[in-house]
């Protein structure tokens, strides 16, 4: 793994001292991991969206064709929506164990 990309989720206290990260380092963690799913969820959704409206346009009729830009959109914003879901569910239990 590229030691910038490292640095950027990994909390610096625990990359420093691995051995003395607390509750707060691991809420850190989290966040820095959900946030750097969100910068390589986003933009792939889009770029799939954008290539199974091109299935659709390109279809010309085909049944099979529309089918699958369909299920290409579909794909998309379900991985979409899993994601905002677990983002929602982890900043729950954060709040719910207070932090």
């Amino acid at each position: 793994m590229n030691k910038s990309l490292l640095a950027q989720i990994v909390p610096q206290s625990c990359v420093n001292d691995p051995f003395h990260c607390g509750w707060g380092d691991f809420n850190t963690l989290i966040s820095n991991i959900l946030n750097f799913m969100l910068t390589i969820v986003i933009p792939l959704a889009a770029v799939m969206i954008i290539y199974g409206g091109f299935v659709l346009l390109t279809s010309g009729g085909d049944a099979k064709k529309i089918s699958q830009g369909r299920n290409i959109i579909t794909a998309a914003v379900v991985g979409v929506v899993i994601v905002f879901g677990s983002l929602a569910i982890v900043n729950l239990i954060k709040s719910a164990l207070g932090g």
